[in-house]
């Protein structure tokens, strides 16, 4: 039975690329209005801005709204391993290192973390791109435009210490990092990235004018946004800008993947529920069960800022009455290797869950995102 859709197929695949397009672009844009502007209605640009970090941060724990259904993960090599035993590894690691590792390991860890974390950032455009692309023409990108995309990617992940060095994400008092030694190595690595765009720039403005018949406007800007996300990294001299602007689309944009997915769920049900029978007072009894997937993400949402909030107050505070075994510093690092740990298994099991190249997780893609193949 087909489902029964407020909006067409065409119209929600379209939907989907304008508000892709504008969550990518409105923190860039907030951003800098909030670093180059102060007159009126300056307080209400700064409380966008915490408004949407807030929101964005959200979606490290909101990820783990895909694990609660088992017909999420069909398809995931060993799901019990992948996405369960080697999270709650990757957490345990993480904690152990940053409450307990000399300085120096610790600083070897972190810059491997934070080139970790621009490489997922990137990859998360192809998974952007690859929707489109669908979306758009009904093909898989081209791999010229995967190499492209790709490019982009090195570019941020090569930019990685400008923006995270000298802290590494952690308290500069309780990891006192000297990075000397590292800084010539990073910044030759940083003149790499900043070739590598400049030579993109030309190569995708000309590939998209002999190309421009193959190109609707919200194609073609989504293509420059995935090669371009990290360009903000080289062109302003204010690292938690830069940093800020594409953390918050990135942030953004995967909370978005998950709405959808979430109301194609509800609307699933909904279908099945109005099939399955006509009394009203079953409905009314079954209705908890059709909005379920969408109760399910926005209670990951708010369960997620109220974690991180009361992470980043023990990050900074501490924890005084606790068993005094641990110390106000211990529960501190402990606080920093908790985020820290469930932001790299999301990493992780992102990588698990959302791919094109095998048929179950194509056939998963085209049951939670109707709109992607079937039009």
């Amino acid at each position: 039975m087909k489902s029964r859709n407020f909006f067409s197929s065409l119209t929600q695949a379209k939907l989907f690329q304008c508000l892709l397009i504008f969550v990518s672009l409105f923190p860039l844009f907030v951003y800098f209005l909030s670093q180059n502007y102060n007159g009126f209605g300056f307080n209400a640009i700064i409380y966008t801005v915490t408004l949407i970090g807030t929101i964005s941060g959200a979606h490290v724990f909101a990820s783990i709204y895909l694990l609660f259904s088992s017909k999420d993960y069909i398809g995931v090599k060993n799901p019990k391993l992948n996405l369960f035993y080697v999270p709650i590894l990757i957490i345990s690691i993480n904690i152990l290192i940053i409450s307990f590792a000399s300085i120096f390991l610790l600083s070897i860890f972190m810059l491997f973390y934070i080139h970790y974390a621009m490489w997922h950032f990137g990859r998360q455009n192809i998974g952007v791109f690859a929707f489109s692309s669908y979306i758009s023409t009904r093909k898989p990108m081209t791999k010229l435009e995967r190499n492209l995309i790709q490019l982009g990617i090195f570019a941020g992940v090569f930019g990685s210490y400008s923006v995270f060095a000298p802290t590494l994400m952690l308290n500069r008092d309780l990891f006192p990092f000297d990075l000397t030694h590292f800084d010539y190595t990073f910044s030759l690595i940083y003149k790499l990235g900043s070739f590598l765009y400049i030579v993109l720039i030309p190569v995708v403005f000309w590939y998209l004018l002999i190309n421009s018949h193959k190109f609707n406007y919200r194609h073609c800007l989504l293509l420059l946004i995935s090669i371009f996300f990290f360009l903000p990294l080289y062109l302003s001299d204010n690292p938690s800008y830069s940093l800020a602007s594409y953390t918050t689309a990135h942030g953004l944009q995967y909370l978005l993947f998950l709405l959808f997915h979430s109301l194609a769920n509800t609307n699933s049900k909904l279908v099945f529920l109005n099939s399955s029978t006509n009394s009203y007072l079953s409905k009314v009894f079954l209705f908890p069960f059709v909005v379920m997937p969408i109760v399910l993400f926005i209670t990951c949402v708010f369960l997620a800022i109220e974690l991180w909030g009361f992470l980043a107050s023990v990050q900074v505070n501490g924890i005084t009455d606790v068993v005094t075994i641990i110390t106000k510093e211990l529960s501190m690092k402990i606080a920093y290797g908790l985020i820290l740990g469930i932001t790299m298994a999301h990493y992780w099991v992102d990588q698990k869950l959302w791919k094109f190249s095998t048929k179950e997780r194509r056939d998963w893609l085209s049951l939670n995102y109707p709109f992607l193949f079937n039009r």
